[in-house]
C-alpha cells in the first residue's frame, strides 16, 4: 500500500514556554517504523475522545511530553509490523495507560505508531466507532471491580451510572451476576442524586442494608462525603474521577473507617503499560465475543471528524455524558 508522506492529527502544543496549552489541527509526517523495530504502523479507523484526554491536552495534569498528538483510544488496520508478528492487515484495538499520548504521540490522528506489545485484536461483533469507544471506559469499569473484589453477596452503589464509565460498570457487573444500584445526576437511573442527595432511596431500594461497595465514577467531592457516610461494614469505595465543582479535598471519618473496617481506593488507569492494557482489551474482547458484553450502542456515540475534534474537547469538559468518537478515516 503507497501512503502519503503527511496526515492530519490534533496537535497539542504551546506558542511560548509560559503559555497555556493550545489544539490545533496540523500536518504531521506519518510516523516512519524503523527496520528492527517492535513499533507497528495503524491506520486509525475511529478514535474515542475521553475527559482524560481533555485533562492531559489542555490542563496539562499528568505531565506527560509536550508538544504531543492527544488520544488513548483507537482502533485500526495494521498497515506495518514487524514480520514476525503477523500482525500486518490485522483489525486492532486498544487504549493506553502511560505511553500514548504522555511518551508518545497518542491517537486523534490519521496514523499511530503503536508498540506491537499494545495491539489487540478487535473484536469483529464491534464496529470502528464502538471498539474506538470502549477503551478507557471498560479497561477502568474493569479495574474498577477488580479492586472491589466483588462477590455474589455484595451490592454495588454506582455513582456516574449514566457516564461512559459508569455503563462500563453495569454491564460488566450484570456479566458477572451482581446486584447494583445505579445512581446520577440526571434521570435514567435508579436514584436521581440531584432529587435524592442524602441517598435515602439506596436503603429502600437494599431492603434498608448499607451497600458494601461503592464505584464512584462522578467526581463530586460532596457526593463523595455523603457515599462514603452510608458505606456498610468491610466496605469498599473506589473511585476513579477528579474531583470536579470542588476542591480536591474530602473529610473522611477515619475511626469510623477503621471501626467498620472500610477501604478506600483511587483508581488510575494512567499508570498502566501498553502490555497491561492489551492483556485487559483481550480479555474484554472475548466477553465482547462471547456476547457477556455488548459495548455502547452504535446511536448513542457522537461521531465527528478531526476537524471538529478541537471543539468536541470543550463539549467533553463539561462532562455531560455525551461520548463522542473521531470517525478518523473511511470505515
Amino acid at each position: 500500500m503507497s501512503l502519503s508522506k503527511t496526515m492530519q492529527a490534533i496537535y497539542a502544543s504551546r506558542p511560548s514556554a509560559t503559555a497555556q496549552l493550545q489544539l490545533v489541527l496540523k500536518s504531521l509526517p506519518i510516523p516512519t517504523i524503523p527496520s528492527g523495530s517492535n513499533t507497528a504502523l495503524v491506520r486509525v479507523h475511529a478514535a474515542g475522545i475521553n475527559p482524560s484526554d481533555v485533562a492531559n491536552a489542555i490542563l496539562d495534569r499528568f505531565g506527560g511530553r509536550k508538544p504531543i498528538v492527544p488520544g488513548r483510544d483507537f482502533a485500526g488496520t495494521v498497515i506495518q509490523a514487524p514480520s514476525d508478528t503477523q500482525l500486518e492487515g490485522a483489525e486492532v484495538y486498544g487504549t493506553s495507560g502511560r505511553e500514548l499520548s504522555l511518551s508518545i504521540d497518542g491517537t486523534h490522528a490519521e496514523y499511530i505508531a503503536v508498540p506491537v506489545e499494545g495491539l489487540a485484536i478487535k473484536p469483529k461483533c464491534l464496529s470502528w466507532t464502538q471498539a474506538s469507544a470502549v477503551g478507557v471506559p471498560y479497561l477502568t469499569a474493569n479495574l474498577m471491580l477488580e479492586k472491589a473484589a466483588a462477590r455474589a453477596e455484595d451490592v454495588i452503589l454506582i455513582f456516574g451510572a449514566r457516564g461512559a464509565v459508569g455503563k462500563a460498570v453495569i454491564e460488566l457487573a450484570n456479566a458477572k451476576g451482581l446486584k447494583t444500584i445505579t445512581a446520577s445526576r440526571v434521570d435514567g437511573a435508579d436514584i436521581n442524586v440531584t432529587v435524592d442527595d442524602n441517598l435515602h432511596k439506596v436503603l429502600e431500594l437494599n431492603h434498608g442494608r448499607a451497600p458494601s461497595i461503592i464505584l464512584d465514577c462522578a467526581g463530586s467531592p460532596v457526593l463523595m462525603e455523603k457515599g462514603i457516610a452510608i458505606l456498610g461494614k468491610s466496605g469498599r469505595y473506589i473511585f476513579v474521577s477528579a474531583m470536579r465543582g470542588g476542591g480536591p479535598e474530602v473529610k473522611v471519618n477515619v475511626m469510623k473507617m477503621l471501626a467498620m473496617d472500610q477501604s478506600l481506593h483511587g483508581i488510575n488507569s494512567w499508570s498502566l503499560t501498553l502490555s497491561e492494557t492489551k492483556n485487559i482489551m483481550d480479555k474484554l474482547g472475548k466477553m465482547f465475543g462471547d456476547g457477556d458484553i455488548k459495548g455502547p450502542e452504535e446511536e448513542s456515540l457522537t461521531k465527528i471528524k478531526l476537524t471538529d475534534v478541537i471543539d468536541a474537547y470543550q463539549e467533553v469538559a463539561k462532562f455531560d455524558g455525551k461520548k463522542f468518537v473521531v470517525a478518523v478515516q473511511d470505515q
